[in-house]
């Protein structure tokens, strides 16, 4: 009797073991996320594209004539460099607006569409809104204008413009040093989220990457010099976040930081 007795208690002992275990590694990955968002994003979102419907800048520009790039990233990423011939339209504004749609569906019928950004998910996005909602196959620069970076080449044959970063390297290097736990963001005077799905109860929910320019501009003017910060929930949009605070710092407005929120956040 005593033996089986043992035998259960280092079974018991085992499984509490495994739980602890369990508990810490999903505790190690939540703050790990909280240290390092866009680490964790990345891991997130790896591998998101099977392949389908990419195509990099080096096949774009051996026949460039057959397709029409449009660039969906924001009116500062647009000005300081683009893909020449490119079409400037913002992905929020594609969103909002079925003129521009319309617009884009026009130009399918004569040329292939290419969604150009910054590292690809943007277009991604896009792409996959268009395929379900105006059954258009468009094509997506799978690294954007990060492949850019990597071919000087390439990029003097295809760029008009630097190939800087939007947001100053100031801006990111004070932005490592803020608060990301969502206990300091709820304790400042306004909580905005980014996210397409609204997380936290009392937070303003504002999907930048759907808002047209417009109510973009509305909601910078709604901060003006309050002091603020984000909840976002992917790279896109808490690369959004980022902006948001850049944009609104540039007006007078006190960005606190930005929050990854988790499945672990709620």
């Amino acid at each position: 009797m005593r033996r089986f007795i043992t035998i259960g208690l280092i079974v018991l002992a085992c499984f509490a073991i495994l739980v602890l275990a369990n508990d810490l590694r999903e505790r190690i990955s939540f703050y790990r996320a909280m240290e390092n968002p866009d680490e964790i994003i990345a891991e997130r979102e790896r591998n998101h594209s099977s392949g389908e419907g990419v195509i990099t800048l080096a096949e774009l520009n051996r026949d460039r004539d057959r397709y029409a790039v449009i660039d969906i990233r924001e009116g500062e990423e647009f000005a300081q460099g683009h893909v020449k011939k490119a079409l400037s339209m913002r992905m929020g504004d594609i969103l909002s607006d079925r003129v521009l749609q319309e617009d884009i569906r026009a130009r399918g019928r004569e040329k292939t569409i290419v969604f150009f950004c910054h590292d690809g998910e943007r277009s991604r996005l896009i792409a996959d809104f268009f395929e379900k909602n105006h059954n258009i196959h468009a094509l997506v620069v799978r690294d954007g204008f990060k492949e850019l970076r990597r071919d000087e080449p390439l990029a003097q044959a295809l760029w008009e413009g630097t190939l800087r970063y939007v947001l100053p390297y100031d801006f990111w290097k004070d932005l490592r040093t803020r608060a990301h736990k969502l206990e300091r963001i709820s304790e400042t005077g306004l909580t905005i989220d980014v996210s397409d799905v609204s997380h936290e109860e009392g937070a303003r929910h504002t999907p930048i990457m759907r808002m047209s320019s417009a109510a973009v501009e509305e909601l910078l003017g709604s901060i003006g010099t309050q002091s603020f910060s984000v909840i976002c929930d992917s790279r896109v949009s808490c690369f959004y976040a980022k902006l948001l605070g850049y944009r609104a710092e540039q007006r007078g407005g006190r960005f606190e930081g930005y929050y990854l929120w988790t499945d672990k956040s709620g």
